[in-house]
């Protein structure tokens, strides 16, 4: 129970952080804020990190290179997964990419659950949709006029950010206490921290390239790049 909350207050800092550059990838529309490169810079001025942090902002920005919003789709969130690696990395004190390769590869199913939550908000909105429509096709002069009460636009999409902002610190808390615990049970099998042997970031950078070969938009291709990420990490740590 110490170790959750140590872990939730630790973290909590950095949940914020995370939710408030989610924010940018809808709510916000404010260019190419939302980027692990630019997250990663910022996060580098904040702290002094700067080799690590720019080295993981490379590595989920190259593995997500090719997953961008198009239409109804909603691409996985690799800030969360930059921010959970580099939230495990101080808590564990790693620093070597032997051992930040691991909370690295990790920490890659929290961006589909993370665009996941975002989908459900969405969801959540479509009355809200219905009532920001409502508003623009006149409902301003109808509240104007006292006929109907119709809550302000603004009003609207401050409740929406409000509620995404919330959502995907909380996701980001119960993310990192997982990541954070799985690190931990790794490290009772194994008698030390987990690692993987000879990992170095030109290897790493080369590996998340693979991304950019997915674009081909075949099934079987994600799958086979799924089964190698996991047959590497059975070999790295000797399972």
């Amino acid at each position: 129970m110490i170790f959750s909350f140590h872990s939730l207050m630790w973290g909590l800092p950095i949940a914020f952080f995370f939710a408030l550059f989610s924010l940018p990838r809808f709510s916000i529309n404010i260019g190419f804020l939302e980027r692990p490169l630019c997250v990663g810079f910022l996060w580098a001025v904040i702290t002094g990190e700067w080799e690590l942090s720019l080295s993981l902002a490379i590595f989920f920005e190259l593995l997500w290179l090719d997953l961008f919003p198009a239409g109804t789709y909603i691409p996985p969130n690799a800030v969360g997964c930059l921010l959970l690696t580099i939230a495990a990395t101080d808590y564990f004190g790693l620093r070597t990419p032997e051992e930040v390769a691991v909370p690295a590869l990790l920490s890659l199913p929290a961006a589909f659950i993370s665009a996941r939550l975002e989908y459900m908000h969405r969801t959540m909105q479509d009355k809200a949709y219905n009532r920001a429509l409502g508003w623009g096709r006149g409902g301003a002069r109808r509240v104007a006029s006292g006929i109907e009460e119709v809550p302000p636009f603004g009003m609207l999409v401050w409740n929406a950010s409000l509620q995404l902002l919330l959502l995907q610190a909380g996701f980001f808390l119960a993310a990192l206490l997982v990541l954070i615990g799985t690190i931990s049970g790794l490290s009772s099998l194994l008698g030390h921290l987990p690692y993987i042997q000879g990992a170095e970031w030109p290897a790493l950078w080369f590996v998340s390239a693979v991304g950019g070969v997915l674009a081909v938009r075949i099934p079987r291709a994600y799958a086979l790049f799924v089964a190698t990420i996991c047959l590497f990490m059975f070999y790295a740590l000797g399972l």
